[in-house]
């Protein structure tokens, strides 16, 4: 499982979550799902926001910040692999295009060793 914190406010962010899109459309039909979570802001912005940049990932609301001081997110975006143990495998803060060859074997790596 891919979980990724964001904010509206937050360009890299923004330019970031097409990518997890695309990752997430490539692992279709594996056991694998990313969750985006938005930190600290009201549900209307984030669905301003997606009316704007619709897109299919599922999103949370951690509206209190709680999940983010509980996952120790300093920055934003924070990515986070988890592997099905709950286990958390790689962390990436900033930008990153998700859906590149490397990461994409990375995720298939991981998907492979995990029982």
């Amino acid at each position: 499982m891919v979980v990724n914190f964001w904010a509206t406010w937050c360009q890299p962010c923004r330019e970031e979550l097409p990518s997890l899109e695309r990752l997430r459309d490539a692992m279709r039909g594996r056991r694998f799902e990313a969750v985006a979570v938005n930190v600290a802001e009201g549900e209307s912005r984030v669905r301003r926001f997606l009316h704007e940049v619709p897109l299919r990932l599922p999103f949370l609301l951690d509206a209190d910040g709680k999940t983010q001081r509980a996952w120790k997110v300093r920055g934003l975006p924070a990515t986070f692999l988890v592997d099905r143990k709950g286990v958390i495998r790689y962390w990436y803060l900033g930008e990153l295009d998700w859906a590149q060859p490397a990461i994409l074997r990375a995720v298939e790596s991981l998907l492979s060793e995990t029982p």
